[in-house]
């Protein structure tokens, strides 16, 4: 499965409908499946940590140009002044000083007490870690807002979700992109609730499926040293039987 047509393709199968030639075409399935292609794919990758869609970056925060008197400076735009920068709060701002007058506003008031803005990547879906942190365990204070991470870092790495195209998903996920697809044409399609619910049923499962596979080739990053040592542990494993071996109340 390589292009959109081949997604859609294997949607309309799912939901006992002929093939498209292509997804562009200006029949009622190719549109129909054109409409909810992108979300499709879309919602799968915010749906999971996915190895196959995972990118790493590091944004660079965009340092304005001194402010200059002869600049025109639209609402938003910002400047720097006597080391200081300042967001423009009117449109056609035009010769007047930043520390003199009310048309400029503190950068830093702006940003709610952060310090720095950096950009997100264009491909950006959702934020796995940052400075090598995972989101749910890290200390670091950030607060994404607009397509930027505000934070008081100088600088950041960052490990993300990030767009990618069907091509890339492999089977798995491409099979689980395919019932959302399904899902979301059954009902504009086919007026058929009762597929739009065995499709979602399916894709629940399929989804599943593709997380497992995925957590097997995290590695190391993904699962604790002490988890992985007990996974090697025949001894362990033929004492606790059924026990969850995450669980460390059981040892």
């Amino acid at each position: 499965m390589t292009t959109n047509t081949d997604l859609a393709n294997a949607a309309l199968g799912m939901l006992g409908e002929m093939p498209i030639a292509s997804i562009n075409d200006s029949n009622k399935p190719a549109t129909t499946c054109l409409a909810f292609v992108d979300a499709a794919i879309g919602e799968v990758l915010q749906l999971g940590r996915w190895n196959k869609a995972t990118k790493r970056g590091y944004p660079v925060e965009t340092v304005p140009a001194a402010w200059a008197g002869g600049t025109t400076y639209a609402i938003g735009e910002r400047a720097t002044y006597d080391g200081t920068t300042y967001v423009s709060r009117v449109g056609s701002n035009l010769a007047k000083e930043p520390t003199v007058t009310t048309s400029w506003d503190d950068w830093w008031a702006v940003l709610a007490g952060y310090a720095h803005r950096f950009a997100l990547p264009t491909d950006f879906v959702r934020l796995m870690e940052i400075n090598g942190e995972q989101v749910t365990a890290s200390d670091e204070y950030y607060e994404i807002e607009e397509g930027y991470i505000l934070t008081d870092s100088d600088e950041i790495s960052i490990r993300y979700i990030a767009t990618e195209t069907i091509a890339t998903l492999g089977p798995l996920l491409q099979n689980a992109v395919a019932l959302r697809l399904a899902a979301k044409v059954a009902v504009p399609l086919l007026g058929s609730a009762e597929k739009h619910a065995l499709m979602v049923q399916l894709f629940t499962k399929a989804l599943a499926e593709a997380r497992q596979v995925d957590a097997l080739e995290s590695g190391s990053r993904e699962n604790p040293g002490w988890s992985r040592v007990f996974g090697r542990s025949r001894l362990i494993a033929a004492k606790t039987q059924n026990r969850n071996p995450l669980r460390m109340e059981d040892y």
